[in-house]
């Protein structure tokens, strides 16, 4: 059995970044981790992180709590797609 591979890119302020931090979100959620690449652009840290998935909405969860920003996720992220369906429920009231 071949586990598929996801890609993610993450943001955060270079002073604010911990490599075990992020290694332990990625081990809490049994997430592994394949490859792992950095740019620094200005004061922020630009991460390129290719995985085999666990629990993907853990990950997600607790990387937003602990400041990453999730800026291209490959897969899906459940938490935006429910926001993304509140707010067009909403969205059908406010235009009647």
């Amino acid at each position: 059995m071949v586990k598929s591979v996801l890609e993610m890119e993450l943001s955060k302020p270079i002073n604010d970044f911990s490599l075990s931090e992020m290694v332990q979100i990625f081990e809490a959620s049994q997430l592994v981790v394949k490859s792992f690449s950095r740019e620094v652009v200005g004061d922020m840290l630009h991460l390129k992180i290719t995985f085999y998935p666990g629990d993907l909405q853990s990950c997600l969860s607790s990387l937003r709590r602990y400041g990453f920003e999730i800026l291209i996720l490959d897969g899906r992220d459940l938490t935006r797609e429910h926001l993304e369906d509140h707010a067009a429920y909403l969205n059908t009231y406010l235009n009647i």
